[in-house]
């Protein structure tokens, strides 16, 4: 017998998770973040940075003015809301090429 690893596969925005106070909350005219952690379509933790991650919000104007990404499969995304209301975001990921 023989140990190998397994590694997670690439980044599904499907089972990717956010956490962090501005994923619920965010004040008008304030800056805040929440964090995205990568996960495979199995729902496996990405463990590694890389990916081109981004954040669309459908609602009253926020701009994401800033993805960070952590190199550890967790991304730091930062937005600017500047009108009260209820807002969407939209999770997208673009992966490397293989090639």
């Amino acid at each position: 017998p023989f140990q190998f690893k397994v590694l997670p596969g690439g980044a599904d925005g499907k089972e990717s998770t956010v956490a962090g106070s501005g994923a619920k909350t965010a004040v008008a005219g304030e800056a805040t973040q929440f964090i995205v952690q990568a996960r495979d379509q199995f729902g496996n933790m990405c463990v590694a940075g890389g990916d081109d991650v981004q954040v669309g919000i459908i609602g009253p104007d926020a701009v994401v003015t800033y993805v960070l990404d952590n190199a550890d499969g967790t991304y730091t995304v930062t937005y600017h809301p500047v009108k009260v209301g209820q807002l969407l975001f939209a999770l997208n990921y673009c992966l490397p090429s293989t090639n």
